[in-house]
């Protein structure tokens, strides 16, 4: 069998998400003896008529043309014209998209005359939301209630765009009437959005996979229409062992989202340094990811606190190791691998109840979840635990029999739609 996988990047320029599922899944297919390809957008001057795959790791490597303003071009029906006599060097029986971002649409029109299979991976809301996550217009961070309609998500971006702007130009936007034509562009192009959306999965997409039933029962609310369907958690490598939490004087916590504002960064600034300030436990936090940015903020001044990049995958069994409680208090996800990577390693999760997290902690059994307002809610549950650690060994004790799925459990539910979808 031959899969053609599209995604945004390739893991050699953007090791993160989709571009290392793609990997992993390309590499899955070597393994059972099928040929695999991912296709990626690219802005280099590219002769894409006559382009050659190119091998990189033993997996074939193919490029589409990219357009820059994706996020509102892509949604153009006249965009489907450009580029309509390229060719995709690679016959496939099998289409896999794990998302189109930054891809000229035009590949939809092409993909529809291969006469495949096409399968959908929905790991995110890019399609529906120009920010991606759907908390930005609420002033509590809620989601985005459906419909959207193009009217407010155009005074979203809008306000947004307009928030970015030196003062200056502010004025100039304001008084030259600037302001309504801005709006008039994004509404006209927004208008097309969810006819484009409905479209593809309606005519383009064959079968749809979403990590989380939370998050696809969300995404068909705005979808609005029925597809058949799948729910396939990421799986993660599961450890053989047992890794044991040594007692200490001292309490170790780690958080990786960065500065992310769905990932709850404001949330862990604010906690932590009302904690530390306090100086009353003997705490220890690691901060994973931008690590510019989150050592420039108020937690800087505290020398039980230290700052990171985001880590290599390779790296995961020596941080995970250290920490004794994880912290993820996201506002959106779609299935958070974070949280089951915590339990992996016999990590204490602390999260919300994001789509995809309940899915895998029940509150006070096998981890912690906090509810709205998270700020103040975190900081009385890490007193309560700094106050009484052993609150930690007995949630410890039920998360030795959390239900993770590992990487090749994932790939045989993939690999069965596959089969199942060519012989339909």
């Amino acid at each position: 069998m031959k899969i053609l996988y599209i995604v945004h990047a390739r893991v050699s320029d953007e090791y993160s998400g989709t571009p290392l599922i793609a990997e992993q899944y390309a590499k899955e297919c070597k393994n059972l003896g099928w040929e695999a390809c991912i296709l990626t957008p690219s802005f280099d001057n590219i002769d894409f008529k006559n382009q050659k795959p190119e091998v990189i790791s033993n997996i074939l490597h193919i490029s589409w043309p990219a357009i820059k303003n994706w996020t509102l071009d892509a949604f153009l029906n006249n965009k489907n014209r450009d580029y309509k006599k390229l060719q995709i060097p690679f016959s496939p029986d099998v289409v896999h998209i794990l998302d189109w971002v930054n891809m000229c649409p035009s590949i939809f029109t092409l993909l529809k005359k291969i006469n495949v299979p096409i399968i959908k991976h929905v790991y995110n809301f890019e399609d529906f939301c120009y920010f991606i996550s759907p908390i930005y217009r609420k002033e509590d961070n809620r989601y985005c209630d459906a419909p959207l309609t193009s009217k407010e998500c155009c005074e979203c971006i809008n306000d947004n765009n307009f928030s970015k702007l030196k003062l200056l130009k502010k004025i100039k936007y304001l008084l030259f009437t600037n302001k309504k034509k801005l709006k008039r562009e994004i509404n006209a192009k927004l208008k097309n959005r969810n006819h484009v959306i409905q479209d593809q999965a309606q005519n383009y997409y064959d079968h749809l996979i979403f990590p989380s039933d939370s998050f696809a029962k969300y995404y068909f609310s705005h979808l609005g229409i029925n597809k058949k369907h799948s729910i396939i958690p990421n799986g993660i490598n599961i450890i053989s062992e047992k890794i044991d939490k040594k007692k200490s004087s001292s309490l170790n916590f780690i958080y990786t989202g960065g500065v992310s504002l769905r990932k709850g960064w404001k949330i862990i600034e604010s906690v932590f340094y009302q904690i530390c300030s306090e100086n009353k436990y003997k705490i220890k936090l690691r901060i994973y990811g931008d690590k510019n940015k989150t050592k420039k903020s108020k937690l800087n001044k505290f020398s039980n606190i230290e700052f990171f990049d985001s880590f290599h995958p390779k790296e995961i069994d020596d941080i995970m190791k250290w920490a004794d409680v994880g912290i993820a208090p996201s506002f959106f996800e779609t299935y958070s691998r974070i949280v089951r990577e915590y339990i992996n390693y016999n990590i204490v999760p602390i999260s919300t109840n994001a789509f995809g997290v309940p899915d895998i902690i029940k509150n006070n059994k096998n981890g912690i979840i906090i509810e709205k307002p998270y700020t103040e809610n975190l900081l009385k549950t890490l007193e309560k635990i700094l106050k009484d650690p052993y609150i930690l060994d007995n949630l410890r004790k039920n998360m030795n029999r959390s239900e993770i799925m590992s990487k090749s459990e994932e790939f045989k539910k993939i690999s069965n739609i596959y089969k199942k979808s060519v012989k339909n």
